[in-house]
């Protein structure tokens, strides 16, 4: 099968000038095809393969010549077959390698791009730059139709408030942040590297509930950059009421400030963490909570969970 391409072509000749149309057989082997796109790990993530409905794309053959830079790609709707405007065409070459990054719109987290040899760029993955983050690469030979698996690149955390039923207290959440984890970071080709700026995620950014022995309290989920932190680096700061089965307010505006065990946070993995507030004694003056911890870890496909206790 062939396709024709329209080429332009302007002619100036005695003060007259005239425009000629001339088509251009190609052959669609020598035309760039995205065939597929297959997303790994589909639980527990924004982007999965029915989801996945546009990527950014860049082809190299790693001696800086360039065949397509911040591409995008487009899944029709109609037959699922990915599109991207005008065709390119194959250089002739050894092979190249393709390198994509989807949502689109994460564009907004992402500078500094290179593609040359390695695709690499910097992320920032603050409060207010969150996406789920997939990224593949391939090496293709010309004439061979390209198809990207894609990899999730960044950790979920969502944080759970619990009570005991038998304290017979109901705490609201007034608030909920978590600080000190890392938000930005250099993508070298294979993983992120030079983590800093630590900052602070609201929690209860869209989510609103009150905490109490009937129903837990669930935070958003947040897109944090794969990282390992020490002891106390990372910090939840809750603020809440604690009311009795009675309603009479025991504490007022509390602040709780509790210090996590030492983490680490892999890429493509859900993390869930658990904290008790078990009441020793309560009263408007003396406020005494009992903080314990548990941590769940589950990867984005079905696996077997593991808990961590600390």
């Amino acid at each position: 099968m062939k396709r024709e391409i329209m080429i332009m072509a302007g002619f100036a000749a005695m003060a007259i000038s005239c425009t000629k149309t001339e088509f251009l057989e190609v052959s669609d082997s020598m035309e760039i095809r995205f065939e597929n796109a297959f997303v790994d790990k589909l639980t527990k993530a924004d982007i999965t393969n029915s989801s996945l409905n546009s990527f950014v794309a860049y082809g190299h053959d790693g001696k800086g010549n360039m065949l397509i830079e911040n591409l995008k790609v487009s899944r029709n709707k109609t037959d699922g077959t990915w599109e991207y405007g005008s065709p390119v065409l194959w250089q002739k070459s050894e092979g190249f390698t393709f390198s994509a990054y989807a949502p689109s719109d994460a564009y907004e987290a992402i500078s500094g791009i290179s593609s040359d040899e390695k695709f690499t760029f910097d992320y920032n993955s603050d409060n207010f730059h969150q996406h789920d983050l997939v990224l593949a690469e391939e090496r293709y030979v010309p004439g061979q139709s390209v198809e990207l698996d894609f990899k999730h690149m960044l950790s979920i955390l969502t944080f759970v408030i619990k009570s005991e039923e038998s304290s017979g207290v109901i705490f609201r959440i007034n608030s909920m942040k978590v600080s000190g984890i890392n938000t930005t970071g250099h993508f070298n080709g294979s993983e992120f590297v030079g983590l800093a700026d630590p900052g602070t995620y609201d929690l209860t950014e869209g989510t609103g509930g009150t905490c109490c022995h009937i129903d837990d309290f669930s935070s958003r989920e947040i897109y944090v950059l794969p990282q390992e932190l020490d002891k106390g680096e990372c910090t939840i700061e809750l603020d809440i009421d604690a009311v009795d089965t009675f309603g009479n307010l025991l504490t007022y505006n509390d602040n709780l400030v509790i210090k996590l065990p030492s983490v680490q946070w892999k890429e493509s993995n859900s993390y869930t963490i658990t904290t008790d507030l078990n009441v020793n004694e309560i009263n408007p003056d003396i406020k005494v909570h009992k903080i314990e911890f548990s941590v769940g870890v589950s990867d984005w496909e079905p696996a077997d969970g593991c808990e961590i206790m600390s």
